[in-house]
């Protein structure tokens, strides 16, 4: 009948698994599918080095991607560079779509599942490198702006509310269809099927099983979900942990539960629980809908998680839980899953309002009256030209200086990679008081909790015999220049690296080799640090003097602020960190482990 070429990519397994199942139904349907991954497409390895700056990027410092998917949103220019970019290391691409050299025939449609793919994809067609159709397959059910690509021809969205989001961003031409899972994903058929699926994964033949999982990859706050799912004691949590090797280990000591690594038969695992937790609303929100299993949304990833959540709320699909209390609250309603009466869903308010078509019979449709692509008019002169490839330049290096080099460093760039080494492991940094006495007591306990010590300028030259005695008990002492954590304006502050490298030199004849910083550095500031032979290490976690000192579940960096007053000395607070890891199960770790 015809060649569709469907372009995906491997960030988690949302868009490639809409790819795989569009690309099986239009094989059915008779048609030759060639299915490409557009990050492997990508020139120099950028894709994959891309994927993986993406994953650690959710794992360590999630906030940054809804910052990036924002400030993409509120200037159109600084997208348009991104697309830009990205076609100009798409070659390959375009050989994937047009007419290959041996026998390989023209494609007849072009399937998008990924939204980066659809606009270098216009992009191509622009300039004459295909001519087929141009179809997208919104994968979220949250349109962010990058999704809608001007010369794109059919848009295929799996709900009302999907399809209202690209008409009013000025898609053109929607069609609301049926989700893309797979048909394994279904409605329980009866009591006996659920047994079987709960008996074959070996979960509790009894308990009300709640679902918890996050995509193949299992980022987010999965741990903190798990955990407080199973506090409720409503459900018993059935965790999927993906190929997240790490979180799995992090959870063993989960006393009320079942922690599951890569499973394989998912259809069937939908089917044994009553119940599931989301924290991003993709494919796993399609197949769970498909299987008339009840979606809640908490702890949502920033960025497209919480879009997909605001969403899923309004339409009545899946309610966004905000807090413990909700989800509390929630889970105790849950009651034990039975087949539907007579065959109808019991599930989804909002259920009416899901398309049933299959996706391809729009895609067929569409091929059948395809005549030629649209045409396209441009911007001709050298003015313009110039014009826009300065834009671009002057734009990338600001980002580049700014923005990208703060993202640079949270992925690892002259930085410390902060996750720890192993399941219950903390890091404790001390940020040295400038206006307190420090005791050989203090530095006992500071020693006793393999703790690091901050030193800013300020108490540098204030607490300088504190500041030798400590280097001579072998503490670490890390570089925080002007405060905890550094911090800088545009023009102030600069040289305070430089001082306080210069100071804890002078002061105990060891060169530091870290600086303390927020993860808000533009350029000059990791210049600097480099010239001085620091790497950055970034405090996930800060405890201020005053407030409960609540140590991270799983542990990792902690930045310890102390200060005047009776709750808030040096020796009282050093004291209560190492009552509060031995009751939290935590090993305090030297951070020189993280930096060899």
């Amino acid at each position: 009948m015809g060649r569709i070429v469907i372009v995906s990519a491997s960030l988690g397994a949302g868009h490639d698994g809409a790819a795989k199942e569009l690309a099986r139904r239009l094989q059915v349907a008779g048609y030759e599918v060639d299915r490409y991954d557009f990050l492997e497409l990508l020139a120099f390895g950028i894709g994959r080095r891309a994927r993986a700056a993406y994953r650690r990027q959710l794992d360590v410092v999630p906030q940054t991607w809804e910052w990036l998917l924002n400030f993409l949103q509120r200037h159109p220019a600084a997208a348009a560079v991104v697309v830009w970019l990205a076609t100009k290391a798409s070659r390959p691409l375009g050989s994937a779509v047009r007419r290959g050299a041996g026998a390989t025939p023209a494609a007849d449609a072009v399937v998008s599942t990924y939204p980066l793919a659809s606009q270098v994809l216009d992009q191509l067609r622009r300039r004459g490198r295909f001519s087929a159709p141009l179809i997208t397959y919104l994968t979220d059910p949250s349109v962010h702006p990058l999704w809608i690509a001007e010369g794109t021809d059919l848009y295929l969205a799996a709900h009302i509310g999907i399809a209202d989001q690209v008409r009013m961003q000025g898609g053109k031409c929607v069609a609301v269809v049926a989700p893309a899972v797979r048909p394994e994903f279904r409605r329980l058929a009866s009591d006996e099927e659920k047994a079987s699926a709960r008996a074959e994964l070996g979960l509790p033949a009894e308990d009300k099983l709640a679902l918890v999982a996050s995509g193949s990859w299992a980022v987010g706050e999965i741990e903190l979900s798990a955990r407080e799912v199973a506090a409720t004691g409503s459900v018993t949590p059935v965790v999927v942990c993906g190929d997240n090797a790490a979180l799995r280990e992090r959870l063993a000591d989960l006393d009320r539960g079942v922690v599951l690594g890569w499973v394989e038969d998912m259809p069937a695992l939908l089917r044994a629980c009553d119940v599931a937790v989301l924290n991003s609303g993709g494919l796993t929100f399609f197949e769970a809908q498909a299987s008339d299993l009840p979606v809640y949304t908490y702890r949502a990833l920033p960025g497209h998680g919480r879009t997909n959540a605001r969403l899923l709320a309004s339409s009545g699909l899946a309610p966004w839980l905000h807090n413990s209390e909700e989800l509390d609250a929630a889970l105790a309603t849950v009651t034990p899953r039975r087949p539907p009466v007579n065959g109808r869903q019991s599930y989804h308010p909002g259920v009416d309002s899901v398309g049933t078509a299959c996706p391809t019979v729009p895609i067929a449709g569409l091929i059948r009256q395809w005549t030629d692509a649209p045409a396209y008019s441009y911007r001709s002169g050298k003015v313009a030209r110039r014009l826009a490839v300065w834009s671009t330049v002057v734009l990338s290096l600001l980002w580049m200086c700014t923005f990208g080099t703060s993202m640079a460093v949270a992925h690892g760039f002259r930085a410390v990679d902060a996750s720890p080494g192993q399941s219950g492991s903390v890091f404790f940094v001390v940020d040295l008081p400038a206006d307190q006495k420090v005791t050989t007591q203090d530095i006992d306990e500071l020693t006793d909790l393999h703790a690091s010590v901050a030193v800013s300028v300020e108490a540098a030259i204030a607490n300088q015999d504190a500041v030798r005695r400590m280097a001579d008990a072998g503490l670490q002492l890390v570089n925080s220049a002007g405060g905890q954590p550094y911090e800088t304006g545009v023009f102030t502050r600069r040289g305070s690296i430089g001082a306080g490298a210069r100071l804890i030199t002078q002061l105990t004849a060891h060169r530091p080799n870290l600086m303390l910083s927020n993860g808000d550095v533009d350029a000059i500031d990791v210049g600097m640090a480099a010239f001085y032979h620091e790497r950055i290490i970034i405090p996930q976690h800060v405890l201020t003097c005053g407030a409960p000192l609540t140590l991270p579940a799983g542990g990792g960096v902690v930045l310890v602020h102390s200060g005047n007053g009776a709750n808030c000395a040096l020796d009282g607070m050093l004291e209560r960190l190492s009552d509060e890891a031995v009751a939290d199960n935590l090993h305090p770790t030297p951070l020189k482990d993280l930096t060899t």
